[in-house]
C-alpha cells in the first residue's frame, strides 16, 4: 500500500497551516486515499492502476479547491506571488518610513 502523506503533505505546505493543523488534515486525508485505494484493489484494480486513480482523484479534489484557476495556471500563481511581494514590503516599508522620521535621541528619552 502506498504511503499518501508523501503526496498530501507537499500540496498542504504552501498553504502555512499550523503544524499541528496540518498533521491531522494529512492524516485525514490519507485514511481517505488508504480507503478508496482499498476499495478499488476489491473491485479488482491492479495496484498500479488503482494507485493512479487514487491520486487522480486527490489531483481532482485539489483542483477543486482552486476556484476556476487550473493547477498549472503559471501566469496567475506569478502574479498573485507579485502581488503578496508587493504587500509584504509595502507593509514592511511604510512602518520603517514613519520610524526613520523620529529622532533617535527622543526615541531613546522616552525609554
Amino acid at each position: 500500500m502506498p504511503e499518501w502523506t508523501q503526496y498530501v503533505r507537499p500540496h498542504l505546505a504552501g498553504l502555512g497551516l499550523d503544524p499541528v493543523r496540518e498533521a491531522e488534515i494529512v492524516d485525514e486525508v490519507s485514511q481517505h486515499l488508504d480507503q478508496r485505494y482499498e476499495e478499488l484493489r476489491a473491485d479488482g484494480a491492479s495496484e498500479a492502476e488503482a494507485q493512479r486513480l487514487v491520486i487522480e482523484e486527490l489531483r481532482q479534489l485539489l483542483d477543486s479547491m482552486l476556484f476556476r484557476v487550473a493547477a498549472i495556471d503559471l501566469v496567475t500563481f506569478v502574479a498573485m506571488s507579485a502581488v503578496m511581494i508587493g504587500v509584504a514590503l509595502l507593509a514592511s516599508y511604510i512602518p520603517a518610513w514613519r520610524a526613520s522620521s523620529v529622532d533617535p535621541m527622543v526615541s531613546l528619552r522616552a525609554e
